[in-house]
């Protein structure tokens, strides 16, 4: 639990000199953007709310690109049969408490990182499981083939573990979501009683 409270402090302030550099940029051409940028087809329309949900995601991918790209690992190495490393690690796991605690912050980490898009996807340009299960696998894979070339591992499972991630923030939003829309339609059924 240690590894991932300290996961979770290095992912924030890690990426912060990129933070405090790129999202006065993505503001600054974000308003430009609405401003006079063209229209958006199919009734694209634009709200404090998905705005609000835009910056955020823009957040949240600035600190995963310092994670995935920035910081060194020390290990290159790249790994293509799939569940290789998931079993491999679950078997040293079960006899190693050192190994079992790489093996949570393996596959826990590589879910978690993922559930942020899966809540904010749907919430910002809507969809189902699919799309953003295709949405976060396009953003895993970006991730995988971009470490090739530096001193990074790229892992097979992490296509796998991420796109799982996304798909289980996608219903954690989905079951938000209509618990609010339930609460405004009591609220409008109330309001006309």
């Amino acid at each position: 639990m240690n590894s991932v409270i300290n996961f979770a402090y290095k992912f924030v302030f890690e990426g912060m000199p990129l933070f405090h550099i790129c999202l006065p940029v993505y503001i600054s051409l974000r308003m430009v953007y609405i401003c006079f940028g063209k229209k958006k087809p199919l009734g694209y329309k634009t709200n404090i709310v998905n705005e609000y949900f835009l910056i955020l995601f823009a957040v949240y991918l600035m600190l995963l690109f310092t994670q995935t790209f920035i910081v060194n690992s020390g290990e290159n190495k790249i790994e293509l049969i799939p569940f290789n490393v998931i079993i491999t690690e679950a078997i040293d796991a079960v006899s190693d408490s050192a190994e079992r605690e790489r093996f949570i912050f393996n596959v826990i980490g590589n879910v978690m990182v993922f559930v942020p898009v899966g809540i904010m996807c749907p919430a910002i340009w809507g969809g189902d499981e699919l799309r953003t299960g295709k949405t976060a696998l396009f953003i895993s894979v970006l991730i995988e083939v971009g470490q090739l070339p530096i001193n990074r591992t790229s892992d097979v499972d992490d296509l796998f573990l991420n796109t799982t991630g996304a798909v289980i923030g996608y219903y954690i939003w989905r079951f938000f979501s209509n618990k609010f829309n339930n609460a405004k339609k009591q609220k409008n059924r109330a309001a006309l009683s």
